[in-house]
């Protein structure tokens, strides 16, 4: 890959693990309303771009490749994110341990760690299974093709959308076309598709991405969640509707337009923030619990400017001081592998 692509991609990666973490932290209240305008809200809205991001990202470079074995393509990528996780999952049980005690220890990790906020790497996992497979096809089939399959995904994306909005119960299965797999295939296509005029792309992208943004706000009710089936475990926090579509594909190609004709490389703390970005986002988990559990500390006497103040200043704090953490990791002996920084 080239220095360009790199560049993009790595920006792409570093706004993403922020606007996860954004959201979590935005979780913590439920309105700060400063003139009109629900700010938690705003935040949680903006942040739910992240999950999307990340995967159009793996899209990018998973994707069209040759890998001589499907084996080779597990026994490379599944201990990259299995090793990191089950790290994670001991450090946070250690705190569980002394904050709830060994009684509901095994509850509280399912409940909390495995069954709610660790719910992207189970769907890293679905899509790593997959991409193997889809990639044969796109190898055989070319970009033209893939346009196919983005058209039925921007469809059942639509179709889905209108369904929650008008409160319609559908027997239409398409659920091939709007799993976790749609959002890599469509970053793919992004990252690959022939751009003749970036400035005219970045300002519909600009246009594309507020009209989304305005609908999402207003009526977060109509977002399409796939598997929603509590009764099989299949429950999933990506949003396939229409305009958290919009959202996730305008933010990236924006950004891939914005170093499309510069020969910039990536500088060395964006470069460190994408290598950490897997591992900021397991280590914020544990984070954010502390936060959560001790919240009137952070919360006490803040009215809706005040919360705001406090969202920003704990999303950078947390942003830095897990990126600090999954660095420190990186660089002992031993330790590099349960990191997650690559």
């Amino acid at each position: 890959m080239n220095q360009q692509r790199i560049k993009y991609l790595d920006d792409l990666r570093v706004i993403g693990i922020f606007a996860i973490i954004l959201v979590h932290i935005a979780s913590l209240w439920v309105t700060s309303t400063i003139v009109g305008v629900d700010w938690q809200k705003l935040a949680s809205t903006i942040g739910n771009i992240g999950v999307p991001i990340f995967l159009m990202i793996s899209g990018a470079l998973l994707l069209n490749k040759n890998y001589p074995t499907v084996s080779g393509f597990y026994k490379k990528r599944f201990p990259r994110i299995t090793i990191p996780f089950i790290f994670w999952i001991i450090i946070y049980g250690i705190y569980s341990l002394h904050t709830t005690g060994i009684s509901n220890l095994s509850y509280d990790i399912a409940n909390t760690f495995l069954n709610n906020l660790g719910w992207y790497f189970y769907l890293i996992v679905g899509v790593y299974l997959a991409i193997p497979f889809i990639n044969e096809f796109i190898r055989n089939r070319g970009l033209n093709e893939v346009r196919y399959f983005i058209m039925i995904f921007i469809l059942a994306s639509v179709f889905y959308t209108a369904c929650r909005f008008f409160n319609i119960t559908s027997y239409l299965d398409l659920r091939f076309f709007i799993g976790g797999l749609s959002y890599v295939i469509v970053g793919y296509y992004l990252a690959n598709v022939k751009i003749k005029s970036p400035k005219k792309v970045m300002a519909g992208t600009v246009l594309l991405f507020l009209i989304s943004l305005f609908v999402s706000y207003q009526m977060p009710e109509i977002g399409v969640y796939e598997f929603n089936n509590p009764y099989l475990y299949l429950n999933s926090y990506l949003d396939f509707s229409i305009f958290r579509l919009g959202l996730g594909a305008s933010v990236f190609l924006f950004v891939r337009c914005l170093f499309l004709n510069t020969a910039t490389t990536t500088g060395k703390l964006t470069l460190s923030i994408s290598k950490a970005s897997y591992g900021m986002y397991l280590s914020h988990i544990t984070l954010f619990l502390f936060i959560r559990n001790h919240l009137s500390i952070f919360t006490a006497g803040a009215n809706g400017f005040g919360i705001v103040i406090r969202l920003v200043l704990m999303t950078i704090g947390v942003f830095l001081i897990t990126w600090i953490v999954t660095v420190i990791l990186s660089k002992i002996p031993y330790l590099k592998e349960f990191s997650g920084y690559h």
